[in-house]
C-alpha cells in the first residue's frame, strides 16, 4: 500500500491551524501533519511528496472553505467574494 490516510472525515479539518508536509525518518513515507496549538496530528502518509503535497493543498482548502462556511453561518461574515 503506498497512502495511508487517518481522517475519519473532512469535518474536522477546519480545527487545525496549519498543514505541513515532512518526511519521515523510520520509514520512506512523507507525512502530512496538521496542527492544533502545540499539538501535532498526523493525517497521512505518502511514498511520492507530490502526493503529499497535493493532499496538504487539499487539507488547507477544505478547512478554509469550512471555516468561512461557519463565519457566515455564524453571521461573522460571508460566502460572497467581491
Amino acid at each position: 500500500m503506498d497512502t495511508l490516510i487517518y481522517l475519519d472525515s473532512i469535518e474536522g479539518l477546519a480545527d487545525y491551524e496549519r498543514f505541513s508536509v515532512e518526511r519521515d525518518s523510520a520509514v520512506p513515507f512523507w507525512v502530512v501533519v496538521g496542527w492544533k496549538r502545540k499539538e501535532r496530528t498526523k493525517l497521512a502518509e505518502f511514498i511520492t511528496c507530490r502526493h503529499a503535497l497535493l493532499f496538504r493543498a487539499l487539507c488547507e482548502s477544505t478547512a478554509a472553505f469550512r471555516q468561512i462556511a461557519t463565519d457566515a453561518r455564524k453571521g461573522r461574515g460571508s460566502l460572497c467574494v467581491a
